[in-house]
């Protein structure tokens, strides 16, 4: 086989292989929206505001354009999950000396113990599965993953992507 040949059966076996990460990551992506679900009913969280609490827990307060930009998603977005939040006394929203208009999200004791909640139960999951796993394995997965979303971020040449991660999408929106 020539050198060329190889370069191109490597190519295809590479591409099947991605095709197959993105397949195995859209399951895999479900099956965690649902185990959360379940997980977390009790709170009533959903998978995006715990995701925001864990954000403000671990980062300290931030505006909304701020999550929204390290989220990649709208102002929007983000903004319809802080309200829920606030409304339930979760997060709390404080002045911004920075920046007038753009208060700052904070979390607040009800908050953290939410999030407390959310950690010891996801920490026995992690509890529970991890023996069944190779540590080995799931390194390598998780430097795979870290790998293909800093290229997907720097954006996509087939979908008229730019080096700030966006791609061109309908109604001008990022995705």
């Amino acid at each position: 086989m020539s050198n060329r040949a190889s370069v191109t059966a490597d190519a295809v076996r590479s591409a099947l292989a991605l095709r197959a990460v993105f397949d195995e990551t859209r399951r895999l992506f479900q099956c965690l929206a649902r185990a959360s679900e379940l997980l977390h009913q009790a709170d009533g969280v959903t998978g995006w505001e715990r995701a925001v609490l864990i954000e403000l827990v671990e980062a300290g307060p931030r505006t909304v354009p701020g999550m929204a930009r390290a989220k990649r998603v709208s102002r929007q977005h983000i903004q319809s999950i802080v309200n829920p939040l606030a409304e339930r006394g979760l997060v709390a929203l404080a002045d911004n000396p920075r920046h007038r208009r753009s208060r700052l999200v904070r979390v607040t004791s009800a908050g953290r113990y939410v999030v407390a909640g959310i950690r010891s139960r996801e920490g026995r999951v992690v509890a529970a599965l991890a023996p069944r796993l190779q540590a080995a394995d799931l390194e390598v997965t998780a430097r795979s993953l870290m790998l293909l979303g800093e290229l997907l971020q720097e954006g996509i040449p087939a979908l008229g992507g730019n080096s700030n991660g966006d791609v061109a999408a309908p109604a001008g929106r990022r995705i």
